[in-house]
């Protein structure tokens, strides 16, 4: 999959896997977060485990 990591900032600079989080995070209907990456995002895992967010890995193939 070619992707742009570049994407994730849109216009709030702020990575759009955040604001995923916090809507999440907000809706207080979840005990847990768990997000699964792969090595096509090494960004997104960094951020993601930088906020506290669980991580499963996953290779990336098949989807």
């Amino acid at each position: 999959m070619d992707s742009n990591e570049e994407k994730l900032l849109l216009k709030y600079k702020k990575p759009v896997i955040l604001h995923v989080v916090d809507a999440l995070q907000n809706a207080n209907c979840f005990s847990k977060i768990i997000a699964l990456t792969s090595p096509n995002s090494p960004s997104t895992e960094k951020i993601l485990k930088e906020t506290g967010i669980d991580i499963i890995s996953s290779r990336g193939e098949s989807f």
